[in-house]
């Protein structure tokens, strides 16, 4: 039987709602130890795991990273600009079951893609704030890069909070984009994700609200019961440490998609319509 790797774990106080933490513990073939960064801790690390809520993850990624110089995997987005190759800044949209196999999908098929559309709904009071660049990330993986946007169009509203983005590529592609808490209380989940993509020949659909078991009683919910997007991103970074492939995502990627939010926020400042090209040309 082969020695289970060393994981340090950071967590904080509250649990996230991911739980990269409680998906390590899960493992099989990794031997878990919390750590403190203000305590020393001698054990040999393969690599470290950091599970703490959007608004502490840089700076305790910085003091992490300089404490433990090991391999490294935290929930994206970060807002970290540190050079470091051996962090991996995972987003679970590229690990879930159905957002994966839609870009599996888009990869395999010879279709050029020509417009997409992607809605992702919280209920009232929910914090959504990794929304935004976890969708754009995502997106980024089926679609032009941001480097090839020519014209970006935002709107907004606060009560309920709904974002609307058009995105337009150099290529002629076209992209919707929506995000908002205006689903309402008594939907069955917390939120929802659509993703639609239409091609020269074809059209495909991702909605996983059709891949969860509904119950009802005193309130009405529903349970997915498709494999934990945490699961995969542990055993991808597991799997890295023992010599595999290197997961997706980086300090690097994570910057390029908050510029991109960035750009849209700057759409909103100008009367909701940002001309890359033009604002890249005055830079």
């Amino acid at each position: 039987m082969e020695t289970p790797l060393v994981i340090g774990v950071i967590e904080g106080e509250v649990p996230t709602p991911l739980g990269l933490a409680r998906a390590a513990a899960r493992h099989p073939d990794l031997s878990v130890r919390a750590l403190v960064l203000d305590q020393p801790f001698a054990e040999p690390l393969a690599g470290v795991i950091v599970d703490i809520p959007l608004g502490q993850r840089a700076e305790l990624l910085a003091r992490a990273a300089a404490r433990w110089p090991v391999p490294m995997l935290i929930e994206a987005p970060v807002a970290n600009d540190m050079v470091n190759d051996d962090i991996v800044v995972a987003n679970p949209l590229r690990y879930a079951l159905h957002t994966r196999r839609l870009l599996d999908e888009l990869a395999q098929a010879d279709d050029p893609l020509e417009t997409f559309f992607a809605a992702w709904r919280f209920r009232p009071q929910t914090t959504a704030d990794h929304a935004l660049p976890q969708l754009l990330d995502f997106l980024q993986a089926l679609s032009p890069g941001p480097d090839e946007l020519g014209r970006i169009s935002a709107m907004e509203r606060s009560e309920p909070s709904v974002l609307t983005v058009t995105l337009r590529y150099a290529s002629d592609v076209l992209g919707s984009i929506e995000v908002g808490s205006h689903l309402p209380e008594s939907f069955p989940s917390e939120s929802e994700l659509v993703v639609e993509c239409f091609c020269h020949a074809s059209a495909y659909s991702c909605v996983p609200g059709n891949q969860a078991v509904q119950f009802y009683g005193r309130s009405h919910g529903a349970v997915d019961w498709q494999p934990d997007p945490a699961d995969a991103m542990v055993a991808a970074f597991a799997a890295w440490l023992d010599g595999g492939a290197r997961p997706p995502g980086g300090i690097a990627d994570d910057l390029k998609t908050l510029r991109l939010v960035d750009r849209i926020r700057q759409a909103l400042q100008m009367g909701g319509v940002l001309d890359v090209q033009v604002m890249e040309a005055v830079r």
